[in-house]
C-alpha cells in the first residue's frame, strides 16, 4: 500500500493539456487526491466534467453540499467497476475485462504457466493499460470525454494491481492451463460466512463499508502510518513492471503462504456439491 500511495502523489495534470471493491477505491482516490494541489484538483475536477458518464455515475451519491471534485475523482477510480454489467452503449466501449489483471505464474510443486507479455501487441493486461491509460488521458490529440474516461481507468488500475490477486495466478496439479486459479477466482477458502474464492476475499478485505466518513478514517490512518516524507524510496519507483513483481512476491509469501494454505478448486468443490 505505502507504494500506491507513493505513486499517486505523482499525479498531476500535464502542461500541456492515477482492486479492490468499492471502498478500496475510494480509499486510494482520497489518498491521491490529498496529495493534489489546489490547481491539479481543480484541472482534474474540470477534465472529468467532460467524462460521458459525468452526471449519472460520477456525481451519482453526491450529498448534499458534498464536494463535488472529490466525489466524482473517488467514484472515478471505482468507475470501471461500475460498467462491467451494464448494457448502456457508452458502457460498452468503456468496459475492458482483460485490462484488471494479469495472470503473472507463481507455483509450489514445478506446474509451468505462461508468461504474459508486458510490451506490446494487444492491450490485454494491466501493465500495458496503465501505460496505455497513462499516456491516453494527458494527451490532447484525444477529444475531453475519452481522456477523462482514460483518468478513471489510471485511477483504477493502480487500485487493482496493488490487490496481489490481480497481478498472479497459481500453477499446481490442481491448477493447470489455460490460466491456472485465474487469480484466487477458482481457489475456494472457507470464511465466517462460508465458502468463497481466493480472490473475492482479497478484494473486500478493507471491508465493503461506502460511507464517506468511513473512507477517510482509513485515509487519515494510512497517512498517519506513512507519511510522505517516509515514502522516498516507494516515489522514486514508478515502472509498473515492477510494481506487479511486488504484489506478485506478497501473493506467494502472503495470499498462499508459500503455498501452505489449504483451499479446493472450484470444479471439484461443485463437482462434490452435486454427487448424490
Amino acid at each position: 500500500m505505502a507504494r500506491l500511495v507513493a505513486f499517486l502523489c505523482l499525479l498531476q495534470f500535464p502542461a500541456a493539456a492515477c482492486a479492490w471493491n468499492d471502498l478500496g477505491h475510494k480509499l486510494v482516490a482520497q489518498l491521491a487526491y490529498r496529495q493534489l494541489t489546489g490547481d491539479a484538483k481543480k484541472k482534474l475536477g474540470d477534465l472529468l466534467k467532460h467524462h460521458p458518464q459525468y452526471q449519472r455515475d460520477l456525481l451519482k451519491g453526491l450529498p448534499a453540499g458534498g464536494d463535488e471534485t472529490l466525489h466524482a475523482f473517488m467514484i472515478a477510480a471505482s468507475w470501471p467497476d461500475l460498467i462491467r454489467n451494464n448494457f448502456h452503449p457508452a458502457n460498452r466501449r468503456w468496459h475492458k475485462g482483460e485490462w484488471h489483471y494479469i495472470n503473472s505464474p507463481i507455483s509450489f510443486d514445478g506446474t509451468v504457466g505462461r508468461v504474459p507479455e508486458l510490451e506490446g501487441g494487444k492491450v490485454d493486461n494491466i501493465v500495458k493499460a496503465i501505460r496505455h491509460s497513462d499516456e491516453a488521458w494527458r494527451d490532447p490529440k484525444h477529444d475531453a470525454a475519452d481522456r477523462a474516461a482514460y483518468l478513471c481507468w489510471l485511477l483504477h488500475l493502480v487500485g487493482d494491481l496493488h490487490q496481489p490477486l490481480h497481478c498472479a495466478s497459481l500453477y499446481s496439479s490442481q491448477f493447470t492451463e489455460p490460466g491456472g486459479d485465474r487469480g484466487g477466482n477458482l481457489f475456494l477458502v472457507r470464511g465466517q460466512s462460508g465458502v468463497g474464492n481466493l480472490h473475492t476475499l482479497w478484494d473486500g478485505i478493507l471491508g465493503n463499508a461506502e460511507s464517506l466518513k468511513i473512507v477517510e478514517f482509513h485515509v487519515l490512518a494510512i497517512e498517519k502510518t506513512h507519511p510522505r516524507v517516509s515514502l522516498a524510496q516507494e516515489l522514486a519507483e514508478q515502472d509498473s513492471k515492477a510494481w506487479v513483481a511486488e504484489s506478485v512476491q506478497l501473493c506467494r509469501a502472503k495470499v498462499y503462504d508459500q503455498g501452505k494454505i489449504l483451499g479446493a478448486a472450484k470444479d471439484v468443490y461443485d463437482k462434490d456439491r452435486t454427487t448424490p
